[in-house]
């Protein structure tokens, strides 16, 4: 990896990463601030439990919502690992491609690195902005509930954030093995978006019945319900292989096939 490679990078990301994290921290804070007109709502919650079945197909149990911790893991949560799986899949799709559409292809390949170095500079600035997404939603969790809630178990608000860390990682991964077949960067952004989309609402099929069940066991997002984290306070170490694993997978084959693409 290189450090100027790596700036590069960053800074083509800039204004996508600038725009994405503050419409989410946003949102974030907002839904943070009205945690407790919702958990303290006895009307609220006699609705919620009337909605209980609809309610797990997302991964939430009723009961959970009574506290911060369980209304950030049932809310804000989902908008956090949507855009951060979104925004790892088109990064990593499209981090060839860019430079194609840009024209910069010719004079990146050109410098005195090899294709491991360039791609690995690419990946390492994927990882610093995930990383920074991460670490600024779980903080300003913390600090939405410390000023108009109640947070006590700030560990529940990191390991919510840790899970939303993982499946993003995975999404990175994936991101990487499009890169043999994406050849512009409106196809990644497309196929970014649409394989999160998929892989969400793949997810809610999860208290159907038969065939339908066992294919939201596919969906990422379904290794680390929300409603688990916060009752059992830990990620599954499944989940966490899995995830993992599709990342360093993602990571390999494509600088194993970047080496010998024909750029």
């Amino acid at each position: 990896m290189r450090i100027n490679l790596i700036a590069m990078e960053l800074k083509s990301l800039r204004i996508s990463f600038v725009v994405g994290t503050l419409v989410l921290l946003v949102y974030q804070f907002a839904l943070g601030a009205m945690a407790d007109s919702f958990t303290g709502n006895v009307g609220m919650m006699e609705l919620l439990q009337s909605k209980a079945g609809i309610l797990e197909s997302f991964g939430i149990n009723a009961e959970m919502m009574t506290s911060y911790e369980g209304w950030i893991a049932a809310q804000p949560h989902t908008l956090f690992v949507l855009l951060l799986g979104a925004f790892s899949a088109i990064w990593a799709g499209s981090c060839i491609s860019r430079e194609r559409d840009k024209g910069t292809a010719e004079y990146l390949f050109s410098l005195p690195y090899t294709r491991q170095e360039v791609f690995f500079s690419k990946a390492a600035a994927h990882l610093i902005l995930v990383t920074i997404i991460a670490g600024l939603t779980f903080v300003v969790n913390w600090v939405a509930g410390l000023w108009f809630s109640s947070v006590s178990d700030v560990g529940l608000l990191l390991l919510l954030a840790a899970a939303g860390y993982c499946i993003a990682l995975a999404f990175l991964g994936i991101g990487y093995l499009l890169t043999f077949w994406v050849t512009s960067e409106r196809t990644a952004t497309s196929i970014g978006i649409g394989l999160v989309l998929v892989m969400f609402f793949m997810g809610l099929l999860s208290t159907a019945q038969g065939a339908a069940a066992e294919l939201a066991k596919a969906s990422l997002f379904q290794l680390f319900p929300p409603s688990d984290i916060v009752q059992q306070a830990s990620l599954t170490a499944t989940g966490v292989f899995i995830t993992v694993g599709l990342y360093v997978a993602g990571l390999i084959v494509a600088a194993w096939g970047l080496s010998r693409q024909d750029l």
